[in-house]
């Protein structure tokens, strides 16, 4: 096993792919994130439940999503799947490998992003003279703590759609279409008790302050973990059970 996660760093760290997406992945979310705080309309409401969710903003998610989607999909594409079983026959060591590389990658790219983030957003609210949210609260550092997990969670399930749909373009489309798109508009149909229950929906709830409409902080990290889960097991059934 350690030979295989080895090698499996030695393959995500040397694609020049994967380093850009996780620069961009930063860089865009943190411009997002800066013009949040600068430009939003918060109003007489605002709270440090709105202010955080400057800071957390979802687009690094979205990214990481499509970080894991590559690592299965390009190997199929260029044909080194066949290449990467052939050295490593246990697909359940590779696939396992695969989860925990992006896991990790998605950990640290993640602690970095809010490390700049944070402050740089909490500094903009604070020079407007709105409220900001305080690192120093529990539930602030509970709620940056369920970012992290969400972030580490989307790089699995990324992976896990890339791994079932093998099409890089059409697992691109479909973990960027489903939660900007589609969830979207469900949760708009749908009644709240139903669409809070939506896999973003509830990845959003783990990542802020309790807020009204949304499972409260450990039922919506929970319930992520689960949709995550679900995925990650029917993509790998069909990972170690069909041909490269």
């Amino acid at each position: 096993m350690k030979r295989v996660l080895r090698s499996e760093w030695i393959k995500f760290s040397t694609v020049r792919t994967n380093i850009i997406v996780v620069i961009a992945g930063i860089v865009v979310t943190l411009g997002l994130a800066a013009l949040t705080a600068a430009l939003v309309k918060l109003g007489p409401t605002a709270t440090s439940a709105t202010a955080l969710q400057s800071a957390t903003n979802p687009f690094l998610l979205y990214f990481l999503l499509i970080l894991g989607v590559q690592s299965f999909t390009q190997e199929y594409r260029f044909g080194t799947m066949r290449v990467t079983l052939t050295a490593s026959p246990r697909r359940i060591d590779v696939f396992w490998s695969k989860l925990v590389i992006l896991g990790l990658v998605g950990v640290v790219t993640c602690v970095v992003y809010l490390a700049i983030s944070f402050p740089m957003t909490m500094a903009i609210l604070h020079q407007r003279g709105l409220p900001t949210a305080l690192f120093s609260d529990h539930q602030v550092r509970q709620a940056l703590l369920g970012y992290v997990a969400v972030c580490a969670l989307g790089s699995a399930l990324g992976a896990a759609v890339g791994a079932l749909i093998r099409s890089t373009a059409l697992a691109v489309t479909l973990v960027l279409v489903w939660p900007l798109v589609i969830e979207q508009t469900l949760a708009g149909l749908l009644p709240k008790a139903i669409s809070k229950h939506l896999p973003f929906q509830t990845a959003q709830a783990a990542a802020q302050l309790p807020t009204k409409g949304f499972l409260d902080h450990w039922d919506g990290l929970a319930t992520f973990a689960l949709f995550t889960v679900v995925f990650v097991y029917v993509a790998l059934t069909r990972f170690t059970r069909s041909d490269a």
